[in-house]
């Protein structure tokens, strides 16, 4: 009984470095951002349709690899759409997204359950020769005003994203910055550095 047991307490590291060793390789995928395109347009009218197309990559990085691989999923992008308001101390735009109907033509759209006005979740489908995920929204203006969308990890590959409409509403003690308030809660960008916006009129 007592072999067994000396035999167990020896063997117990090496088998625990085993379980170690399979857990690393399991590893961490790191995906790309999504390349964002939006109807290229400094104003809209009522009933008009924004559209927006998103593309990411179909590989992420494993590091447990150190290589690319496809891992059949993507991340969902992140959008806010924000309306500019006379500004605070704090801020120069607000949650916004019931200012549009939502219209889904590829992808599907979740909500944050915390702030639903202020940030939507995009699904984008895989494209049929597997490079890629693409999503497809449109946004049908329902009410006149300044407007700004904002994502968290992608980028606008807009030309002309029409930045000077900032100009109108600037917060005198964050020059150059963006002041979400997001369901009461208010957070910075700065324009200056920063490819994830895209400005527009509806009027």
């Amino acid at each position: 009984m007592s072999k067994y047991i000396i035999r167990l307490i020896i063997l117990a590291p090496i088998l625990m470095a085993f379980e170690c060793e399979d857990d690393d390789t399991t590893g961490t995928f790191v995906f790309n951002d999504y390349k964002i395109n939006v109807t290229p347009q400094y104003s809209f009218s009522i009933n008009d349709t924004i559209w927006i197309d998103g593309k990411v990559s179909s590989m992420a990085f494993d590091t447990a690899i150190n290589d690319s691989i496809f891992p059949g999923w993507s991340q969902g992008d992140h959008i806010s759409i924000m309306k500019f308001i006379q500004p605070t101390q704090s801020s120069n735009c607000k949650d916004a997204i019931d200012n549009f109907e939502l219209i889904t033509e590829l992808g599907n759209i979740s909500f944050l359950p915390i702030c639903e006005n202020g940030q939507m979740t995009i699904q984008s489908e895989i494209n049929t020769d597997s490079l890629n995920y693409s999503y497809r929204i449109g946004l049908k203006a329902l009410n006149i005003g300044d407007f700004v969308l904002s994502w968290n990890n992608s980028s606008v590959t807009n030309t002309n994203r029409n930045e000077y409409i900032l100009d109108d509403y600037p917060l005198e003690f964050h020059p150059n910055q963006l002041g979400f308030n997001k369901c009461g809660k208010v957070s910075w960008r700065f324009v200056n550095e920063s490819d994830k916006e895209f400005y527009f009129k509806v009027e």
